[in-house]
């Protein structure tokens, strides 16, 4: 028999569930009809653009192709996924992104998290993140969760930080319209909080 822990996989394809829940919100995978909810929970944090250059106004096509890259299902050890986050009354408050394996092995990187600004400061960003951590560690291959988050972005970075997101992997340096922007790539260890 296999050992879980080896890579490459001899194990299932690493991925989410399609949909489930936690104790107020609803996790679904992401589809072309969620574009333009996607797109306006992220506008609503246009504000952050002066300390996070992630934000901004992107065009539609941006969300339809990271849509439409999702590949859970289709790629056993590098998949990619995008959960659209709802609460109970069906009402979108965020989404996220995220890939198995990257960029090393063992590791569950959220490449964006995403709330809408008016459901900031509400709680929805622990518990959302909280269960999306729960789901990637149900796979004993996975190790890590890992997130970039820009450090003038205090507010995402003091929330990474609460989350037990408090070892930094790397730090980078981004320009963007002529300023430098610095991030940081915060990891938490998924077998030693268990």
């Amino acid at each position: 028999m296999a050992n879980p822990l080896d890579f490459p996989p001899l194990g299932p394809a690493f991925g989410l569930p399609d949909a489930w829940s936690s104790d107020t919100l609803q996790f679904a995978r992401a589809t072309h009809a969620d574009v333009p909810v996607m797109r306006a929970l992220f506008n609503s944090n246009a504000r952050l653009a002066d300390v996070d250059p992630s934000f901004g106004e992107w065009p539609s096509e941006v969300y339809d192709e990271l849509v439409a890259q999702q590949n859970e299902g289709r790629e056993a050890t590098y998949p990619l996924g995008v959960r659209l986050i709802r609460r109970g009354d069906g009402s979108a408050i965020g989404y996220c992104h995220y890939r198995f394996n990257f960029p090393n092995d063992g590791m569950f990187t959220i490449a964006m998290f995403v709330l809408g600004f008016d459901f900031q400061g509400q709680h929805h960003g622990r518990e959302a993140l909280g269960s999306l951590v729960a789901q990637a560690r149900r796979d004993p291959r996975i190790h890590s969760a890992c997130a970039e988050v820009y450090v003038t972005n205090d507010g995402a970075l003091s929330f990474w930080f609460r989350q037990g997101f408090d070892r930094i992997m790397r730090k980078r340096s981004t320009e963007d319209h002529g300023r430098t922007f610095r991030s940081m790539m915060l990891c938490r260890n998924l077998r030693d909080d268990q």
